[in-house]
């Protein structure tokens, strides 16, 4: 019976997904007391009192009711309801792991010349380190892509059709420019193994 009435819930909230989302500014300036986490948490608010009360009782979840109930979380986008239920999840017994990290995990350091624990460096430091965020240049390969399909289109079918035209003296540099393509082509997308088997070989060389 829990299980019905919990799934039951989560449907509801999962129907109305649509209306709730696109009225939460209309549901903040009715009521300017409560943040968007708490109305998140007044959202789920029907669940985790059954979540909770299960849980008093020692009714584990089922797998399909804690599916509807993690769905239905999802909804609110929001990490507080988020950790809230899956708190409540793990204590069921539903879920096996669940923020078992987080002790390990070192805390920022307040001031950039603060140093991080274990470590001589200061938090400024260790950010100097890290490599730079990559730019996006999808427009330029996308661009160099076209590029080559277009020249090594054209190679192909010069050298299919090309003698037949009278442009006899073009295949063999479209010849050329083809098994170059198609040599690239190769290295780019088999790098990784060339490279092993190459450190393989050279390995075998060294050890006799």
């Amino acid at each position: 019976k829990y299980d019905a009435v919990l799934t039951g819930l989560c449907s509801k909230i999962l129907d109305g997904q649509g209306s709730i989302n696109n009225n939460i500014v209309d549901e903040i300036a009715s009521d300017a007391t409560l943040t968007p986490s708490q109305l998140a948490m007044k959202k789920m608010n029907d669940p985790i009192v059954l979540l909770e009360e299960m849980n008093n009782r020692k009714v584990k979840a089922s797998s399909r009711s804690l599916m509807a109930l993690i769905d239905a979380t999802a909804t609110t986008n929001d990490p507080k309801t988020i950790s809230k239920i899956l708190s409540l999840t793990l204590k069921n017994g539903s879920l096996s792991y669940y923020g078992s990290l987080q002790s390990s995990i070192t805390a920022l350091p307040p001031t950039p010349n603060s140093k991080i624990s274990a470590s001589p460096m200061t938090r400024q430091q260790r950010l100097d380190k890290l490599a730079d965020v990559p730019t996006d240049e999808r427009a330029k390969e996308i661009s160099a892509a076209l590029a080559t399909m277009g020249v090594g289109g054209t190679s192909f079918i010069l050298q299919g059709v090309g003698n037949g035209l009278g442009l006899d003296e073009l295949t063999f540099y479209t010849s050329i420019l083809s098994y170059g393509i198609f040599g690239v082509l190769i290295v780019d997308n088999f790098f990784d193994a060339i490279q092993a088997f190459s450190s393989f070989v050279v390995k075998m060389n060294s050890e006799r």
